[in-house]
């Protein structure tokens, strides 16, 4: 046995004294430094050209330095068709054109309408029908609005005023029906002008629009639930002669399905456009002379002409709202977002971006 195991330990001295635990600092008064929470990050996908890109960083960036709101908007261009074990939901928001946006649209709603984000806000919302000329996409099955149709855009015709005034035509007075638009180009390529007419979205504004400007069907109901095609009548073979004499006296080029002829008049390579207003902002930015915007022409010879063109959702300023995810609504509740569902906001992008639709 060690000599330690029997010996007691030492009682304290009067002196010593039992330590006690220090008391605790006073907090009365004192101020507390909030620990700021990091942003909830929300994805807005888009397919956009590089200028429409551009304008729509431009909006994002405004929106994350303000710091109003508790969400940060993080651009991505992630196709939402392609999802992968990363990424295997959808976007928070995307940016679609058309082809896509009816896709998306078609089989099981991957969005959350504009009616039920309004009703889970409590907000006061008035139903309204959508007109006949806007898309019927933006109405749900019971008539309630999916979107607000922002952003809408209508076939209207551009034309180069420098060339009509070189030419000796009245920039000011530009052709207002078909015949007077052939005799303008006739005297166009006199002059010298080897393009004097293109038109981006051939087949849209060529039948589906020219059709409805002319109050004539370019669908008739078939059964009960399908529609044929009922482009035969005398307003679309008129017209469509009319455009195939352009095309083999060169008149008219066509450069592709889409919007591949407006930047062939912006680059002053042809002298007349038909296109979508919302090509404006592309044709402002790019031409190097004084463009000139007018009504799409009409046939002067048919009854109750013009009457109204077909408006169609800019896929540039399309939002689509995301199932469980919309627009200015995370996580089924409803936050504020200043600055990016502002009307200033939409105003903006409207005037600085181009639709890739």
């Amino acid at each position: 046995m060690s000599a330690g195991a029997n010996t007691a330990a030492p009682k304290p001295t009067a002196s010593a004294k039992t330590s006690k635990p220090a008391a605790k600092a006073s907090t009365k008064g004192s101020t507390r430094v909030a620990v700021p929470k990091e942003a909830a990050e929300v994805e807005l996908a888009h397919g956009l050209d590089e200028a429409a890109a551009v304008a729509l960083q431009a909006l994002v960036d405004d929106f994350n330095a303000g710091g109003k709101a508790k969400q940060k908007i993080v651009l991505s261009t992630r196709n939402w068709e392609d999802a992968d074990a990363a990424a295997p939901a959808l976007p928070a928001m995307l940016v679609l054109d058309d082809g896509a946006r009816q896709r998306f649209l078609d089989g099981k709603p991957r969005y959350t309408p504009l009616h039920q984000v309004m009703t889970t806000a409590r907000e006061k919302f008035a139903h309204a029908a959508i007109p006949a000329p806007m898309p019927p996409y933006l109405n749900g099955a019971k008539g309630r609005l999916n979107a607000l149709p922002i952003g809408l855009t209508t076939p209207v015709m551009f034309y180069n005023r420098d060339a009509f005034s070189r030419v000796g035509l009245d920039p000011n007075v530009p052709p207002t029906h078909w015949f007077s638009l052939q005799e303008a180009l006739g005297t166009l390529r006199d002059g010298g002008y080897a393009c004097p007419y293109t038109s981006a979205r051939p087949t849209q504004i060529h039948v589906d629009n020219i059709s409805a400007w002319h109050n004539e069907p370019f669908a008739r109901k078939q059964g009960k639930t399908g529609e044929a095609l009922a482009i035969n009548g005398l307003v679309q073979v008129k017209h469509l002669a009319m455009m195939s004499s352009w095309y083999k006296s060169r008149y008219l080029h066509i450069f592709g399905r889409g919007d591949e002829a407006v930047p062939m008049f912006a680059g002053g390579q042809c002298q007349v456009l038909t296109a979508r207003s919302s090509a404006w902002p592309q044709i402002k930015r790019d031409a190097r002379f004084d463009v000139g915007v007018a009504a799409l022409p009409f046939h002067e010879d048919i009854r109750n002409a013009p009457r109204h063109t077909l408006a169609a959702i800019n896929a540039a300023n399309g939002l689509m709202n995301i199932r469980k995810s919309p627009l200015c609504n995370m996580a089924r509740r409803p936050v504020k977002a200043p600055g990016w569902c502002s009307a200033g906001a939409a105003r903006r992008w409207l005037r600085s971006a181009r639709s890739t639709a």
